[in-house]
């Protein structure tokens, strides 16, 4: 939980120290993040036929994959049988195909999914185009400043 003394620029910060490590803790870091921002998260989320999404950000349709510090800056490299790419991607359209049939299928709530794999140094992004059933291009490389590069 957020500490109520604990802005989102701390939380910030902390992600992307280098302190953290671990897949768990970079998580549990960027879920107070997303918290803090006003948002509405949950984890461990049950994919239909796939496993357990990271981080599901509902009211803004975000997907985030989070890996270990070091193993989110090529997300197409394999990692034993599969990518971080393949993976986000294959939960993103699960929870789209999901969503669309609790919808009955309209388009007219229907707004695009953004998967995201990250290991709180790097960020990548892609867009869920649903006429393809693939990420779209992708919207984000992003490599975070240092602490000390952030404005207080």
């Amino acid at each position: 939980m957020v500490k109520k003394d604990q802005p989102a620029i701390s939380i910030a910060r902390n992600v992307i120290s280098g302190h953290l490590t671990n897949e768990r803790d970079i998580e549990g870091e960027i879920r107070k993040l997303v918290f803090a921002l006003g948002f509405r998260n949950d984890v461990n989320v049950p994919v239909p036929g796939e496993g357990l999404a990271d981080i599901v950000v509902p009211q803004c349709r975000v997907l985030i994959e989070v890996k270990a510090r070091g193993h989110g800056d090529d997300p197409y490299a394999a990692k034993g049988n599969k990518s971080p790419y393949a993976q986000a991607e294959r939960y993103t359209r699960a929870l789209h195909k999901a969503e669309q049939e609790r919808l009955g299928g309209s388009a007219e709530f229907a707004r695009p999914w953004i998967g995201i794999v990250t290991d709180g140094d790097t960020w990548n992004a892609w867009p869920f185009d649903s006429d393809a059933d693939r990420f779209g291009d992708q919207i984000g490389n992003v490599l975070m400043p240092a602490p000390e590069e952030l404005l207080d």
